[in-house]
Protein backbone atom coordinates (compact mmCIF):
# COMPACT_ATOMS: atom_id res chain seq x y z
CA UNK A 1 0.00 0.00 0.00
CA UNK A 2 1.63 3.10 -1.09
CA UNK A 3 0.02 5.46 1.98
CA UNK A 4 1.83 3.02 4.34
CA UNK A 5 4.93 3.09 2.77
CA UNK A 6 4.41 7.15 2.58
CA UNK A 7 3.79 7.24 6.70
CA UNK A 8 7.06 5.09 6.85
CA UNK A 9 8.61 7.72 5.16
CA UNK A 10 7.71 10.61 6.96
CA UNK A 11 7.58 8.98 10.45
CA UNK A 12 4.40 9.15 11.51
CA UNK A 13 3.76 5.35 12.15
CA UNK A 14 3.35 4.79 15.65
CA UNK A 15 2.41 1.17 15.51
CA UNK A 16 1.89 -1.58 12.56
CA UNK A 17 2.78 -0.20 8.86
CA UNK A 18 3.33 -2.95 6.84
CA UNK A 19 1.64 -5.04 4.53
CA UNK A 20 1.90 -8.75 3.09
CA UNK A 21 0.35 -9.56 -0.39
CA UNK A 22 2.34 -13.36 -0.30
CA UNK A 23 -0.89 -14.96 0.35
CA UNK A 24 -3.77 -12.44 -0.34
CA UNK A 25 -3.60 -9.30 1.11
CA UNK A 26 -2.95 -8.44 4.10
CA UNK A 27 -2.63 -5.05 5.82
CA UNK A 28 -1.51 -4.97 10.24
CA UNK A 29 -3.45 -3.13 11.57
CA UNK A 30 -1.67 0.81 11.92
CA UNK A 31 -2.13 3.79 13.60
CA UNK A 32 -0.87 6.92 12.20
CA UNK A 33 -0.06 10.32 14.64
CA UNK A 34 0.13 13.67 12.20
CA UNK A 35 0.68 16.73 12.97
CA UNK A 36 -0.86 18.68 10.34
CA UNK A 37 -4.76 18.90 10.90
CA UNK A 38 -4.68 19.31 7.07
CA UNK A 39 -2.09 16.16 6.22
CA UNK A 40 -3.24 13.62 3.78
CA UNK A 41 -3.61 10.74 5.64
CA UNK A 42 -6.71 12.56 7.65
CA UNK A 43 -7.95 14.17 4.34
CA UNK A 44 -8.21 11.01 2.07
CA UNK A 45 -10.10 7.79 2.29
CA UNK A 46 -7.84 4.76 3.45
CA UNK A 47 -9.46 1.48 2.73
CA UNK A 48 -7.57 -0.46 5.46
CA UNK A 49 -7.02 -0.85 9.23
CA UNK A 50 -5.54 2.00 9.39
CA UNK A 51 -6.58 4.54 12.43
CA UNK A 52 -5.43 8.19 11.92
CA UNK A 53 -4.67 10.72 14.94
CA UNK A 54 -4.04 14.41 15.02
CA UNK A 55 -3.73 16.23 19.06
CA UNK A 56 -5.24 19.19 19.18
CA UNK A 57 -5.46 21.67 22.15
CA UNK A 58 -8.86 21.75 24.04
CA UNK A 59 -9.11 25.31 23.60
CA UNK A 60 -9.14 24.81 19.63
CA UNK A 61 -12.50 22.37 19.24
CA UNK A 62 -14.57 24.70 17.38
CA UNK A 63 -11.09 24.73 14.85
CA UNK A 64 -11.13 21.00 14.80
CA UNK A 65 -14.90 21.05 14.24
CA UNK A 66 -14.42 22.96 11.08
CA UNK A 67 -11.37 21.39 9.62
CA UNK A 68 -13.55 17.46 9.95
CA UNK A 69 -16.43 19.28 8.26
CA UNK A 70 -14.56 21.12 5.67
CA UNK A 71 -11.12 19.97 5.12
CA UNK A 72 -11.73 17.05 3.12
CA UNK A 73 -14.90 15.97 0.87
CA UNK A 74 -14.82 12.56 2.04
CA UNK A 75 -17.63 11.59 5.00
CA UNK A 76 -16.71 7.57 6.08
CA UNK A 77 -19.12 6.35 8.90
CA UNK A 78 -17.26 6.01 12.04
CA UNK A 79 -17.16 2.75 14.02
CA UNK A 80 -20.93 1.60 14.89
CA UNK A 81 -20.59 -1.54 17.11
CA UNK A 82 -22.70 -4.17 15.13
CA UNK A 83 -23.88 -1.38 11.83
CA UNK A 84 -20.80 -1.69 10.04
CA UNK A 85 -19.83 -1.80 6.98
CA UNK A 86 -22.79 0.52 5.46
CA UNK A 87 -22.71 4.32 5.57
CA UNK A 88 -20.97 7.39 4.92
CA UNK A 89 -21.84 10.41 3.04
CA UNK A 90 -20.39 13.57 1.15
CA UNK A 91 -18.04 11.58 -1.72
CA UNK A 92 -17.93 8.40 0.19
CA UNK A 93 -21.02 7.11 -0.12
CA UNK A 94 -24.93 7.73 -0.15
CA UNK A 95 -25.43 8.36 3.64
CA UNK A 96 -27.60 5.65 4.26
CA UNK A 97 -27.55 4.53 7.57
CA UNK A 98 -27.45 1.38 8.06
CA UNK A 99 -30.51 -1.04 10.09
CA UNK A 100 -32.64 1.95 8.69
CA UNK A 101 -35.70 0.98 5.93
CA UNK A 102 -33.28 3.72 3.50
CA UNK A 103 -30.83 1.28 3.71
CA UNK A 104 -32.52 -1.62 2.78
CA UNK A 105 -34.03 0.09 0.08
CA UNK A 106 -31.04 -0.01 -1.85
CA UNK A 107 -31.44 -4.12 -1.74
CA UNK A 108 -35.17 -4.57 -2.50
CA UNK A 109 -37.76 -3.39 -4.67
CA UNK A 110 -40.47 -1.84 -2.91
CA UNK A 111 -44.06 -3.08 -4.32
CA UNK A 112 -47.32 -1.48 -3.87
CA UNK A 113 -49.88 -3.50 -1.88
CA UNK A 114 -53.58 -2.01 -2.13
CA UNK A 115 -55.62 -3.30 0.90
CA UNK A 116 -59.64 -3.22 1.05
CA UNK A 117 -60.95 -2.76 4.50
CA UNK A 118 -64.40 -3.79 3.34
CA UNK A 119 -65.45 -7.31 4.27
CA UNK A 120 -65.31 -10.39 1.86
CA UNK A 121 -68.97 -10.13 1.43
CA UNK A 122 -69.19 -6.59 0.53
CA UNK A 123 -66.50 -6.73 -2.28
CA UNK A 124 -66.73 -10.18 -3.16
CA UNK A 125 -70.66 -10.72 -3.34
CA UNK A 126 -72.74 -7.37 -3.06
CA UNK A 127 -75.69 -9.14 -4.44
CA UNK A 128 -75.84 -11.17 -1.20
CA UNK A 129 -76.23 -8.24 1.19
CA UNK A 130 -79.69 -7.17 -0.58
Amino acid sequence: MKGLARGRAEGVVVVGGSADASAGWFVDPTVLEVSDPLSLFLAEELFAPVLTTYAYDDAEWDEALRLVDQSTPYGLTGPVVGQQPFGGARASATNDKPGTVWNMIRFASPRVIKRNHLPATDYRYPHLDS
